[in-house]
């Protein structure tokens, strides 16, 4: 893996980790399209970067403000599904923002590709 990967990936969880303390949800994708459109040039970094941090961010989240909480909202829904604990509710719900921050980097990165092409093909003028 090259230095520079490393140091996109650096700076997407720091981005990340600062949005996410203050913004809502959401705000995860809308960094990983901007990330996607303008920094990854590969289609794998793109989905599989913005996948990992996200989806370890938001279960970091997760677990810290469960823990602070009074009423344990993990394991109430682990209680509807027969008591499977609450790490898996952790999991499953870091899963989900994590595809969700994928497919949003991975929608910038096909966004500024498709744009790249009409430039090139002479459709769009800079």
């Amino acid at each position: 893996m090259k230095l520079s990967t490393l140091l996109w990936a650096f700076l997407l969880f720091n981005i990340v980790a600062l949005g996410g303390s203050f913004l809502p949800w959401y705000a995860l994708g809308i960094v990983a399209f901007f990330l996607g459109l303008f920094l990854f040039k590969k289609n794998y970094h793109a989905f599989f970067i913005p996948l990992v941090f996200c989806a370890s961010l938001w279960m970091a989240y997760a677990f810290y403000f469960d823990y602070r909480a009074n009423v344990s909202i993990a394991g109430i829904i682990s209680a509807l599904f027969n008591d499977t604990g609450k790490l898996p509710i952790y999991v499953i719900t870091g899963l989900v923002i994590g595809l969700f921050g994928g497919i949003a980097g991975l929608s910038g990165n096909y966004l500024s590709k498709f744009m790249v092409d009409l430039i090139y093909k002479g459709i769009i003028k800079i």
